[in-house]
């Protein structure tokens, strides 16, 4: 007689395990080559199982996003002055996604449904609030700042890429790939870091100044 497949309460698995491993594999083997079935297949699961989860792919990406931000500590960051507040929240973002580059792209891809992502947009709009801003400016000011932390972690996955590509065919292609987790030089990195802070302290100075009129 032919075994049956063990099910998802068999494996004692949850929706917090499911989405870990959907983003371990994402920085293994890079978003470009993630899908559901390679996942279950790492899980020991048929595929349609992940279905007992997660409806489809988008919600277990948004699962994997909101994983991601989780990371970042909204509540403590909150209680400080505003200024302070929104450098640390771009650092902590910033850290995050660098620690998972990977899978960087889903930031922008699942912005506009996933919780843990309103919740850092409704962050930087507390602060906005908190500098004095009127709320029309500030609506303006959070887009300039949203766009800016993430897309600069957009342009950060656009030079890891890049740097996947020379890799692999230093190496021959094939199974050589490099994984996700290669990421960039300790200069490189820190002057990626440098260049966005000069840029975002730009803006906050800007900010100032608006709130001053």
């Amino acid at each position: 007689m032919k075994k049956a497949s063990a099910t998802p309460r068999d494996k004692g698995l949850s929706r917090e395990a499911v989405a870990a491993a959907a983003l371990a594999l994402i920085e293994e083997e890079g978003l470009a080559r993630f899908s559901t079935r390679r996942l279950a297949a790492r899980l020991g699961l048929q595929a349609m199982s992940l279905y007992h989860y997660f409806p489809n792919r988008g919600a277990l990406t948004e699962a994997v996003v909101d994983r991601m931000i989780a990371e970042v500590d909204l509540p403590q960051i909150l209680q400080c002055e505003w200024r302070a507040g929104l450098i640390r929240l771009a650092r902590g973002f910033r850290v995050m996604g660098l620690r998972h580059i990977a899978a960087v792209p889903l930031l922008a891809e699942r912005s506009l449904v996933s919780p843990a992502m309103d919740a850092f947009v409704d962050s930087i709009g507390k602060f906005l609030l908190g500098a004095g801003l009127r709320p029309p400016i500030a609506a303006q000011w959070l887009t300039i700042l949203k766009d800016s932390i993430v897309g600069s972690l957009g342009a950060d996955h656009a030079v890891f890429l890049q740097a996947q590509k020379v890799l692999r065919e230093e190496r021959g292609g094939g199974e050589e790939t490099p994984n996700g987790r290669i990421v960039f030089s300790t200069p490189q990195l820190a002057w990626r870091n440098r260049v966005f802070e000069k840029g975002f302290v730009a803006f906050l100075d800007a900010i100032q100044r608006d709130a001053s009129r």
